[in-house]
């Protein structure tokens, strides 16, 4: 039987025309755990994490440390299964730096890159995280607050290399129009300034963007082999000794079939060489290199179940289903595509469709845009449709729109099948109201 392109052996793959999930059926765990409902095939996550993790470090002479980046999956269940397979934590709040410390973590495995940093956030990591400086204020306030408080002097400190990529705008983090970092024009003072406040740089940081793929592979490099340049030369002019570089994350999935997700193969290889090569002419010495990656780890882990409730022939067919842009937010803001499957029905006789979500805004559909239909098989009320790629920005950025639960998470492991989050409660939403 012909193959589809998102089917991958042992976690997403089609049986007697229905799809299993970690060798589960669809249909079964939407029956027993309900709707809309997230999948965590955690055994897919391992997979993910050592095959970037080996892919890479056969090609290096130090150590490679892999960050999960905790904003594209915060739960806590996935975070105890990395820290077990030896990850640390990239974190961009407090709570996710508190999150980290429930997980098991400790502070020398949680580096925290925040933007836009308040004294209150940078007062509450305190001596539980190390702190990666993202502007020249946070770093006369960081100073200030370390005297204080008795913090860390060791810090590390994010330069915006001028030049990013991603999959959209709004997604690259690096360049005149984007707000991260300390721009490379101004790293120079940044570290001497650093120096004369007591503090001690340890660390150098960057981050291009997200969604990395194959075309973007000689943007990284050159990206790489640009902050190892500029950490020699940071290391000449203020006899500095790095203990870690930072590379940033983004490398990407695949969420349609003509995209090409980056061979790692080739890219531990180049990478290895554009490192080592740079790092022997410059004495850099024996730091350890960082990797925040997110979405590659968790990305293609995770599939959000949904129920049709309503199929109606409209100006178009008008698919209904039980959850909204609260539940899975990408496709409406980011006007991105995601495969959609009939998991009750995966191949067959086919129409265009609209996936219609149940909030009450135009823009709720789970299409690209609501002018783009989606060919699918035939699709009748009560089939799940099992919505691909969700594990990385779909709960974390989910919400209570419209007053609508944030849904269950279950997780797969091995052949056991256990909720790791519950679905929320009526009283749970209005729990932080006064009356």
């Amino acid at each position: 039987m012909f193959k589809m392109w998102w089917e991958i052996k042992g976690h997403l793959e089609v049986k007697n025309n229905k799809l299993y999930i970690g060798g589960k059926s669809s249909e079964y765990l939407a029956k027993k755990f309900g709707t809309p409902l997230y999948v965590l095939n955690i055994n897919r996550v391992k997979e993910n994490y050592l095959r970037l993790y080996y892919s890479l470090q056969k090609y290096l002479k130090r150590q490679l440390v892999i960050l999960y980046s905790v904003k594209a999956n915060s739960s806590l269940a996935l975070l105890r299964v990395l820290k077990n397979l030896g990850a640390g934590v990239d974190a961009v709040s407090p709570f996710e730096v508190f999150l980290a410390k429930l997980s098991g973590f400790d502070k020398e495995e949680i580096l925290f890159t925040g933007t836009s940093v308040s004294n209150e956030d940078m007062i509450l990591i305190g001596r539980k995280a190390k702190i990666n400086i993202d502007s020249l204020s946070q770093l006369e306030r960081y100073a200030k607050l370390a005297k204080r408080y008795g913090f860390d002097k060791k810090i590390s400190i994010r330069v915006n290399p001028e030049k990013g990529a991603g999959f959209i705008s709004d997604c690259i983090t690096a360049g005149k129009e984007a707000k991260f970092g300390i721009p490379k024009k101004d790293i120079f003072f940044a570290f001497k300034r650093a120096l004369e406040l007591g503090l001690q740089p340890i660390g150098l940081h960057q981050h291009i963007g997200s969604g990395i793929l194959a075309q973007d592979l000689n943007i990284f490099l050159k990206a790489a082999e640009a902050i190892l340049n500029l950490a020699g030369k940071l290391k000449k002019k203020f006899n500095l000794e790095f203990e870690f570089i930072d590379l940033g994350g983004g490398l990407g999935i695949p969420y349609k079939s003509s995209q090409e997700v980056i061979n790692l193969e080739k890219f531990g290889k180049n990478l290895g060489e554009t490192i080592e090569k740079i790092a022997s002419k410059a004495n850099l010495g024996n730091f350890d290199l960082y990797l925040e990656p997110g979405r590659y780890i968790v990305g293609d882990a995770e599939v959000l179940l949904v129920k049709v409730v309503d199929v109606s022939k409209k100006y178009v067919n008008e698919i209904g289903v039980n959850a909204g842009f609260n539940i899975l937010d990408r496709p409406a803001r980011y006007k991105t595509y995601h495969e959609i499957v009939n998991a009750s029905r995966v191949k067959g006789e086919t129409k265009l469709y609209r996936i219609s979500g149940n909030l009450c805004e135009s823009g709720d559909v789970f299409n690209e845009t609501k002018y783009k239909l989606r060919k699918l098989p035939f699709i009748k009320e009560g089939d799940i449709l099992a919505i691909l790629n969700a594990g990385a920005y779909g709960l974390t950025m989910s919400s209570n729109y419209n007053l609508r639960p944030r849904p269950r998470e279950i997780m797969i492991d091995k052949n056991k099948v256990k909720i790791i989050r519950e679905r929320e409660t009526f009283n749970e939403l209005i729990a932080t109201q006064r009356r």
